[in-house]
């Protein structure tokens, strides 16, 4: 995933495994993008990445980003995708959910 990453435009640096980040990224237009990579089922994930992703962007001295991303090999169903914008919206938190494709090397849309 870095590979495809570090082939975006829009992005400045793309970097893996810092302060225990899976990856970091900056765009061009100065947000920092945290990416939290998992294996299990996509409802595991947002439980297991969530607490993770909240202590790299909150805990002290470290950096905070504007987004905090999911990711999984695995395609979220309508119920994953309404509970991940659910806690967007009533916690305010800017988290979101990519599938990404290993077969395609693709990302899908932010969900």
């Amino acid at each position: 995933m870095v590979k495809y990453l570090k082939k975006d435009s829009n992005y400045k640096s793309v970097t893996s495994e810092v302060n225990n980040v899976d990856i970091t990224v900056k765009t061009v237009t100065g947000e920092t993008i945290f990416y939290e990579l998992k294996t299990c089922d996509v409802k595991n994930a947002i439980r297991l990445a969530i607490g993770q992703l909240l202590e790299y962007c909150h805990y002290h001295d470290k950096s905070k980003a504007n987004k905090l991303v999911i990711v999984t090999k695995y395609k979220p169903s309508k119920i994953n995708i309404s509970y991940i914008q659910n806690i967007r919206s009533l916690y305010k938190i800017p988290i979101y959910y990519q599938q990404f494709d290993m077969t395609k090397n693709q990302l899908s849309i932010l969900y």
